[in-house]
């Protein structure tokens, strides 16, 4: 008995398909198979963009400048994973400064970000980090 076997090419695609013809010597009849391929998280996620902040100092101690932190700044992406699932973890505090992330959707009220917390790319995105 032979087997026929589908080999993916290892690239990141999840859909591949393939069009098979069956005949009995008079009829054919031509159908397209999909294929669906279950993606494998093997990639390490990149730093692609880190250019830094760059922000005037504070005038008045009670007035401090504030910057959001932007995808033009700080991004990384995965090839294999959604940016929803990229997380960033504060290894070691800024000394005279604090990072804060946007707690409503006014933005009247923010938490600190302290050292081993995480934030996630789609708050850099969506301009929930300062």
């Amino acid at each position: 008995m032979s087997k026929i076997s589908y080999k993916h090419s290892g690239t990141e695609t999840t859909n591949d398909s393939l069009v098979l013809q069956v005949t009995d010597g008079k009829h054919t009849a031509t159908k397209k198979i999909p294929i669906q391929v279950i993606a494998v998280d093997d990639e390490v996620p990149q730093l692609h963009v880190n250019t830094g902040l760059y922000i005037e100092a504070a005038v008045e101690a009670e007035r401090p400048e504030w910057k959001y932190i932007t995808n033009t700044e700080l991004r990384a992406e995965d090839l294999d994973s959604p940016n929803g699932n990229i997380s960033f973890r504060i290894r070691q505090q800024p000394v005279f400064g604090f990072l804060q992330r946007r707690v409503d959707q006014l933005g009247h009220s923010w938490d600190n970000i302290t050292r081993h917390m995480t934030f996630q790319q789609w708050e850099i995105d969506e301009n929930i980090i300062r």
